[in-house]
Parts: structure tokens; sequence; C-alpha cells
């Protein structure tokens, strides 16, 4: 801990606000305080508690990127060099020239999943979610102690960490697998910041050694790690009496390794930090128009304070369109601009005299800078993770701000400061029950995939992913019930999902998911006309994608019986209208192209039946039923010598062929 004297001389001053953050106001003077230990125990041992019900949850959304669906991950200690030479995504995604768009390289968390696999022997959920939430816990733990190393007042830190323990907003970083990277890149920031103080205090360089490696572990993890570069030296300025020179000094390791991690980043993966998303659904900021983007942006930003203070409800998605666009012309861009124009203002003039509200509207900021898309598009659009790192800045500066309140404001008299602790102690356990509740229900929600998307749907009923996701968990449900017969149950399965498909394509026309699913609705359903209308819409809009590859065969098929059926009846226009089809699905289908040559024959399309003769001998050019058929189509057009040798191709592969023989022998 920091010598008691540097805690007492530690003020701040201001012209607009006066708050000791190593002292508490003479109101609260006297509060019961337990020794440091029993401090750390609660704190730990709370944050432990109301995210415990997450040990017995599944896997559950971004957990396929990283757990489920890695190949690098599920080869346990084999896939560890993958995992630390190539894109995060990439296990996911598959190798160069697949859906890898997003150029994420943050291994290190992903590392101990695969670990985890490799003691195993195969994926725990449970032992996840209990890792993730112990990684929390220390994260509060090593909080409480930085604090106190940085000589704040032990029931400041103490009730600093709680309410960071017990924020809502932190649901989604501790019940998600995948958010092991947000935990571990604070927590790494943390350590490095409490060795860092511990080398300005004794001035051991083992310390400063420490403070390094948890930075790199925290680069590792997750980019966040940039924004401490300019944390740290303000912290320095803030929380120690070093001269200016001395923590530019001190900072220029920290800036060399970051150099050094981009450069470790760009021989593996490079350095391209930008999605390159062709979807509003991957990015929500895809092809539009610049005012647009950063009015919503500002926009966005608002979004993030208010949901701070008021976290709920909760969500995993807020992505197309559940928050809409905004523009210029709307007010509360314009609102939420000036709002952080004027707490960035007032934080940077009041950094001077080291106003301890000012250090946590900076931190806030700071934190946040990466993640508002202001200056990398990063794909993601609003995300309740993105508010881990910069909840603690707020923290830091509403807490302090309701102090302020409290001693300037009120400016209670010596006689009324049991009045005074009453007034500020009930309503921090107002929010720390009231946030645990929120807490503890919010962690049953991320069950699993089928329970959080049906539980969200009623806070996101705009978002096409989220109508998306309720419908394919009807239709999961409906397929399942296939080999039991119980086709009344499937039926109303499917019927529950058409609602959530047909207004995730009515939000966006082109996603090609729910297309897909509408398609097996209808068919279970027995509307097959519109179930080949989805699934041919699916196909325009992703035909390499694997979920509609057996829905093309299928098509393809159904399509070639129909021009089977009616060969008979002489009909060939009908007939090639159904082989276009079936081709369109499958166009390297040797024999539909030949039958098509032979009905562009009989429809008299001459020019039209060579072009689709030659595709059946390009396809199987071993077969001479395709190479005769091709030398009549010749024939047609008084092209004798191309057909003479297409029939003695012909003859070539089948001796015994005996219409080529006859065809030859004519010419």
């Amino acid at each position: 801990m920091a010598k008691q004297s540097l805690k007492k001389s530690k003020s701040i001053a201001s012209t607009d606000l006066t708050v000791s953050f190593s002292r508490v106001p003479a109101w609260l003077e006297g509060f019961p305080s337990p020794s440091q230990n029993i401090l750390l125990t609660i704190l730990t041992v709370l944050s432990f508690l109301i995210y415990a019900n997450t040990i017995a949850n599944e896997y559950a959304l971004d957990d396929v990127f990283v757990v489920t669906g890695n190949e690098y991950t599920k080869q346990g200690f084999a896939g560890i060099d993958e995992l630390f030479r190539y894109d995060t995504m990439r296990g996911f995604w598959g190798v160069e020239g697949s859906r890898t768009k997003l150029i994420y390289y943050r291994p290190l968390s992903v590392v101990t999943l695969a670990i985890e696999y490799g003691i195993l022997g195969e994926g725990n959920p449970h032992v996840s979610h209990f890792f993730n939430v112990l990684f929390f816990a220390a994260t509060v733990g090593v909080l409480f102690l930085l604090l106190l190393k940085l000589g704040f007042a032990q029931t400041h830190a103490f009730f600093i960490c709680l309410l960071f323990a017990v924020h809502p907003i932190h649901t989604e970083v501790v019940a998600n697998i995948k958010a092991r990277d947000e935990i571990f890149s604070l927590l790494f920031l943390l350590i490095s910041s409490y060795f860092l103080f511990q080398f300005v205090d004794v001035q051991k360089r083992i310390y400063l050694g420490a403070s390094w490696v948890f930075y790199v572990l925290a680069l590792l993890s997750k980019e966040n790690g940039v924004t401490f570069l300019g944390i740290l030296p303000l912290a320095l300025f803030y929380f120690s009496k070093l001269p200016l020179k001395k923590i530019a000094l001190y900072i220029l390791p920290f800036i060399v390794i970051f150099i050094a991690y981009l450069l470790f980043r760009k021989a593996f993966i490079g350095l391209n930090f930008k999605v390159t998303a062709v979807s509003v659904l991957d990015n929500f900021y895809t092809n539009v128009p610049k005012a647009t983007k950063y009015a919503t942006i500002f926009y966005v930003l608002g979004f993030y304070w208010m949901h701070l203070i008021w976290p709920y409800p909760l969500t995993w998605d807020y992505s197309y369109r559940q928050i809409p666009y905004y523009t210029f012309a709307d007010w509360q861009p314009w609102l939420f601009l000036l709002f952080h124009l004027a707490i960035l203002i007032w934080a940077v003039r009041n950094a001077f005299q080291k106003n301890i509200i000012a250090f946590g509207i900076l931190f806030y900021l700071a934190s946040l800078s990466i993640v508002s898309n202001l200056f990398i598009d990063i794909g993601g659009y609003i995300a309740e993770r993105f508010l881990y790192q910069p909840s603690l800045g707020f923290i830091i500066a509403a807490y302090f701000g309701i102090i302020f309140l409290y001693t300037s404001i009120l400016n209670f008299k010596a006689e009324n400061y049991k009045t005074a602790k009453i007034l500020f102690i009930a309503p921090i356990i107002g929010i720390v029950l009231l946030s645990s509740y929120l807490v503890i229900a919010r962690n049953a929600e991320w069950k699993n995939n089928d329970i959080l998307f049906l539980a969200d749907i009623e806070k996101s009923p705009n978002s096409a992913k989220t109508n998306q996701s309720v419908g394919k968990v009807y239709m999961d449900q409906a397929v399942a019930l296939k080999d039991t017969k119980n086709h009344a149950r499937m039926k109303e399965l499917a019927q529950k999902a058409l609602p959530y498909l047909l207004k995730a394509i009515s939000i966006h026309s082109l996603y090609f998911e729910p297309n897909v699913e509408l398609g097996n609705a209808y068919l279970i359903l027995g509307d097959t006309a519109k179930a080949i209308a989805h699934w041919t819409r699916a196909y325009e809009l992703n035909s390499t994608h694997h979920t509609i590859k057996d829905k093309a065969a299928q098509l393809a098929a159904y399509y070639y019986s129909l021009a089977e059926v009616a060969l008979p009846k002489g009909d060939f226009k009908y007939i090639k209208s159904m082989l276009e089809k079936s081709l369109y699905f499958d166009p390297n289908n040797a024999v539909a192209w030949s039958n098509m040559s032979f009905c562009n024959l009989q429809l008299n399309l001459v020019k039209e039946a060579i072009l689709t003769a030659q595709k059946s001998v390009a396809l199987d050019p071993k077969n001479p039923e395709f190479r005769f058929k091709l030398a009549i189509a010749y024939l047609r057009d008084n092209n004798k010598e191309a057909a003479r040798a297409e029939l003695q191709q012909a003859l070539a592969l089948n001796p015994n062929f005996t219409p080529a023989k006859q065809a030859l022998e004519e010419l």
C-alpha cells in the first residue's frame, strides 16, 4: 500500500468541485470499516456468488466462434500453436479466402479454452463458466487492491468496487464464455497498473518487469490495452508525485511493448483493424452515408451513458434495426455530441487540478474510444460488453459526484451527520440489492441460445437477427421431432416460427438465413410453392452457403423430375423452362444440359442446342451419348465437319455405339 502520509496529502481541488479521494468527508467518518482483508473477502465472494448461477449454464451465442465451432480450440493442446499464429476467428471460418472478415487477434483467452479441452478431453461449459466467474471475482479483488495502492480511502475503494461488481451491464461479459477476452484484458491491465505503482513506491525492478509482462498479456487478450497508453500516464500524474519527465520515461516501455505487439500481430495476421463487412447485419454502418453514420454514433454514445445509469432492459442484440439510424436533422445526436464535448472539455480543464471526477470521465472516454466506431470500424454496433472497461471510469466519476453532492450542495452540519450516513448508505444498499437481483435474473436468461433468444425477443422486437434467431429456435425444435412422427406438433412449431422469420426479412430483405428457415417451415406446413420460393430466394442471396447446398440439390432434382414427367406430353417449352430451373440450382448436371440440347432442337433453337450440348460434353467429355447429341446439333446447323469429329469421338469412346455408327455412315 502507499504510505499513509501520501494518502493524507492527496486532495483534489478545482474551481468547480472539491472532493478528496484519499479521505472520507466528515459526515461519513466513523462509518464501520473492517480490515482490508475482510473487505477484500466480501468483494470477491459477493462477485463470485452473484454470478455463480452461470456455472450451470450451457454454451450460448458467440461461444460457437471460440469453443464449440473452433477447430483449433477443440484440438486442445495441439491447437495452441494455430491459435497464436492466426486470426482468432480462423478456427471457425477456415483458412484464407473464407468468411474471415473480422480481423481479431485475441489468442490468450481462447488458448485457455483449448487448455480446458486438452485437460478434460472435451469441452465442458460448466468448467468454462466457473473460470469466467472466478476471473471476474479476481478482477474485483485486484481493483480493490489497486485503488488502495493509488491512495483511495478504504471506504471509497470498497464502495467503488462494490458498485462495479454488481453493475448489471457486466452480465454479458461474465455469462458469455467468449467474453473471457474482456475479463482478461481488464484483469491484466489492473495487475499491470498495480505493479507499476508498486515500483513507484519501492523502486524494485522486479515490479516494473511484472508490470510489463501483464501489459503484454492484456494486449494478447484484447486490443483494449492500447487505451492504457493514455490512462497510465494520467494515473501517474494523478496518483504519484512524479514529474512529467519521469512519467514520460515510465510510459515509454509500454509504448515500445505496444509497437512490438503490432509487429508481432503484423507477422501473423497483418495490421488490418477495420472490419470489411458487406452486410448491415455484420456492420451496422455498411454503405451508410457518413453524416448518418456519425449522427448515429453520437446517439449510441448517449445510449451507452443512459444504459450505465439505468441498465435495463439488457439484450444480446441491438443490431439492425432495433435502434434506428439517426441524422443530424434529429435532436438526439446533437444533444449527446454536445454532452460528451462538454464533459470532455470540463474533464481536461479540471484534470490539471487533479479532480477525481475528471479522472473518472477521462478514463471512461478513453476506454470507450476504441469501441465507439469513431476512429475504427469495429463491426459491432452496440454491445453491453463494450462498456465493461469504460464502466469503471463511469462508476468512479458517478461515485465521487455523489460524494460532492452530499458534501458541498447538501452541506450537512455536524448534528446531521447520522442522517447523512443513512441518506448515503441506504441508496447504495438499494442499488446493490436491485442490481444483484437483475444480475442473477439475467444470468439465468443466458442459460442457452433457446432461452436467451426467447427472452430477448421482447427486448429487441425490431432486430432482424433476434427475429431470425427465435424463428430458428422453433424450427430446430420442429425438425428435432421428425423421427417421432409427431406431425401435429411439428406444424405447430413451424407455425410459431413463421411470424418471426417473416418479420426478419421484412426488416432486412437481403437476409439469407430466414429464407432458408421459411422454406423449411412451409415444407412442414405443406405449402410446397412457398417453400420453393423462399429456398430459391435464399439461393439467389448466397448460393455458396453450406445450409443451402442440400436445398439447391433438392430443388434441382424437383424441377428435373417435372421435366421428365412432362416429356411424354411433348410440351417442350415447359420442359425447357423446368430444365432451366433445374440447371440454375445445379449447373454441373451434364445430363440436364444434354436433355436441354435435345429440347432446343425440338423447338428449332439450333444455336442454343449446340451451346447446351457443348456444356454437357465439357462436363463429361467421355460420355459418347453427349458427343452424339452435339453431333446432331452440328448437323442441324449444317456443320458436317464438326459433326463428323464428334461422331468419331463418340465411337472412339464406345465402338459399339450404334446411333453414332449410323450417323457417321450417312455422312
